[in-house]
């Protein structure tokens, strides 16, 4: 498993993935970290055809009838061979309950809100009804910036979002205080 430098993108030493500590690059000293998951650290398992064998008296896979049970669901109990069962923490999940994500569980991610794609509505939606933006402007800044470092979708997404939405909120939140600052002024010289 390669992993690269965020900053040089030379190839980081196998010893980033001991820990999570902060480590300079070897190339250039950025401190970088790495954060792998947990099956970098298990011990590789080999299933041979002796694990799957099933004999009479063994219990079957629920999804393969010739291979023997090693695990059950800890959601709905069902047999389950060494293939067809996932490990997730303490539990062990067939590919149904994975699938269906009825497992209320905090390890499995079910959705994620994207918080980059809600300030940008925000701050783009009250634009097109001026009166709307008076508050849509306020609510699109401080959500991009109270939201900046949540992570954004699973797959690879851009930080322009999070920069257009802060831009965008600043733009009709100065407009706005310019425009009661000018009526206001105007107000002051009339009288």
């Amino acid at each position: 498993m390669a992993l690269a430098c965020p900053e040089c993108g030379f190839e980081l030493k196998p010893y980033f993935l001991e820990s999570p500590d902060y480590r300079p690059c070897h190339v250039c000293g950025h401190e970088t970290s790495v954060l792998p998951y947990p099956a970098c650290f298990v011990a590789e398992q080999r299933i041979t055809q002796a694990d799957l064998r099933r004999e009479e008296e063994d219990a079957s896979c629920y999804y393969h009838e010739s291979k023997k049970a090693a695990h059950s669901c800890s959601q709905c109990g069902k047999f389950l061979c060494a293939l067809c069962s996932a490990q997730i923490g303490e539990d062990v999940l067939c590919p149904a309950c994975v699938v269906s994500g009825e497992k209320k569980s905090q390890r499995l991610e079910r959705g994620r809100t994207l918080y980059d794609s809600l300030a940008l509505m925000v701050a783009v939606l009250p634009a097109l009804t001026v009166s709307f933006s008076i508050f849509g402007g306020p609510v699109a800044v401080y959500m991009a910036l109270r939201y900046w470092k949540r992570p954004t979708s699973i797959v690879r997404r851009y930080q322009w979002r999070k920069w257009l939405a802060l831009g965008l909120g600043l733009a009709e939140t100065g407009g706005w205080i310019w425009f009661f600052t000018y009526l206001a002024l105007q107000r002051r010289v009339q009288s």
